[in-house]
């Protein structure tokens, strides 16, 4: 996205109403001569001069286009300084006529996003951020200088992590407010367009995408931007084929081969997104772009071709360390493949570059220790001895008991309070009683424990009802008692004969018979 400067002529309202009509006169050129110097592109050698005028015809306009004019010129700490003055004169001057704070801040709004402004360009995003969101909390009343303060937020929004398209399209609503396109210049009002177009795509709303883009058309047909939204345009209706034929309109080379190269990536060609960076040999980044392209692609002899090459053009053209760091990363890119003998081969060509480079040194002993043992130990005898370290024999080694770990190690580790172990407190340990039982029979086992609880001697018998009445049919119930009483007699004599025994025996059970489970009675 792209950002706007807030420069365009001011009226002369203040002058007229504080200095004399010779000074009105004389105030009214300079604003003028100064927002030509500003909008116009001027001589920008002018500005000293203009600047060193007479005080007093050097109103709050006139500072403010002399900052424009700085800050198109590059110098922003001097138009920081120039806004900073033209807001304490207007804001004087509002101060005297009984204007409040927040109507001084309403009336200097375009002085305080110009100041934002700078601050965006010197890099301070967080501080020019909390300045547009303060001037827009306050209902900017000039639509003009509200839809810069909104563009310029949503700039500094879609850069930061975590953007908010949604969002961002609502702070843009401002800048399509009626009649802008009186109070804006057509470059102001072209890069807000390019800008809702962007955030649309983002959200994959197309046809309001495409209607901005008919409506920049008539701002600016032959732009790169323009150029740019369109091909991204088609490339989100998967016509690829006319989005690289559009940008093959763009005359910047740069741009062009980085539009396509970015094209490319979104189709999944990683070596056409590779050949058209590597065409780009002037710029580092381009070519450790095309490098880690070529990596994804399965072709690391094609990543070392190009870095050779343009380390051989860089090196004759004085860029040592661009050549250095080249390699560098060449060199990692083999090992990471597993191609040895080609990464000590470029961190040799390091080490004729900069032969102290220890790293270099201590990387090809590692590349060199998987092919090649002489060479790792002669490499490894130009690095510097590790300090703290004694010489120890390898069988001196082996012969060392392998160290504990785990839990004979965090029993020993123990509070030393003056550092010796003599001074460790000692923790005493804490005698258990055996618990017994509480049904325990200190007499000894119940010799009864193996009969039934209801057979017990100790039994409670349940009474009988005198309603009880008698169930089954007639006669039923004398042969069910005899039937129990004969039970009742044989469960007596075996329970006599196991009294005082440890418990039950094989032969208790008649031969030819197996264990039956006893169904519970009810009590």
């Amino acid at each position: 996205m792209l950002d706007v400067t807030g420069k365009r002529g001011f009226g002369a309202w203040l002058s007229q109403r504080t200095v004399t009509e010779d000074v009105v006169q004389k105030s009214e050129v300079l604003t003028n001569l100064t927002f030509n110097l500003a909008s116009l592109g001027g001589d920008s050698s002018e500005i000293p001069r203009l600047q060193a005028d007479d005080p007093e015809s050097q109103t709050s306009e006139v500072l403010f286009n002399l900052a424009c004019a700085m800050i198109s010129a590059g110098d922003l700490d001097q138009a920081e300084r120039t806004l900073n003055d033209a807001y304490e004169k207007g804001s004087k001057i509002l101060e005297a006529e009984g204007a409040s704070e927040e109507d001084a801040n309403d009336e200097l709004a375009g002085v305080l996003v110009q100041l934002a402004y700078v601050q965006q360009l010197k890099g301070q995003n967080e501080a020019a951020s909390n300045s547009y969101e303060k001037l827009l909390d306050q209902k900017i009343s000039d639509l003009a200088v509200a839809a810069v303060a909104s563009n310029n937020l949503a700039v500094l929004k879609w850069d930061a992590p975590g953007r908010n398209a949604r969002g961002l399209a609502k702070r843009l609503k401002s800048t399509t407010a009626p009649g802008l396109e009186y109070k804006l210049t057509k470059p102001q009002l072209q890069i807000m367009g390019c800008n809702r177009a962007i955030v649309n795509l983002e959200m994959s709303r197309l046809d309001v995408a495409t209607s901005e883009i008919e409506a920049l058309k008539t701002l600016a047909a032959d732009s790169d931007n323009l150029t740019l939204i369109q091909s991204s345009q088609l490339s989100k209706s998967k016509k690829f084929d006319e989005a690289e034929e559009l940008l093959k309109t763009i005359e910047n080379p740069l741009i062009r081969k980085a539009a396509n190269a970015q094209l490319k990536l979104v189709r999944g060609d990683f070596e056409g997104a590779a050949n058209s960076l590597a065409e780009l040999r002037s710029s580092p980044s381009a070519i450790a772009t095309s490098m880690t392209l070529y990596e994804a692609a399965g072709m690391p002899e094609k990543a070392s071709l190009l870095v050779k090459g343009v380390a051989k053009e860089w090196a004759d053209s004085g860029r040592k360390e661009l050549v250095l760091s080249s390699l560098r990363e060449l060199a990692e890119m083999f090992h990471r493949n597993k191609m040895d003998s080609e990464a000590v081969g470029a961190l040799r060509d390091v080490l004729a570059l900069s032969p102290d480079d220890e790293a270099a040194v201590a990387n090809i002993v590692i590349a060199s220790s998987n092919m090649d043992y002489e060479t790792a130990e002669n490499y490894a005898s130009r690095l510097p001895a590790l300090q703290g370290m004694r010489e120890m024999d390898a069988i001196e080694l082996e012969a060392l008991p392998v160290p504990r770990r785990g839990a004979d190690m965090d029993k020993r580790r123990v509070r030393i309070d003056a550092g010796s172990e003599e001074n460790a407190p000692k923790t005493k340990k804490k005698k258990r009683k055996n618990k017994k039982p509480q049904t325990l029979n200190p007499n000894g086992p119940d010799p009864e424990r193996w009969i039934p609880k209801h057979m017990r001697s100790g039994a409670r018998k349940k009474k009988k009802r005198a309603d009880a009445v008698s169930r089954g049919s007639q006669g039923a119930g004398l042969a069910a008692t005899e039937a129990a009483s004969e039970r009742m007699a044989h469960a007596a004599e075996r329970a006599g004969r196991n009294v005082g025994s440890s418990g039950p025996t094989a032969t208790s059970r008649p031969k030819g018979t197996t264990k039956t489970k006893k169904k519970k009675h009810r009590r």
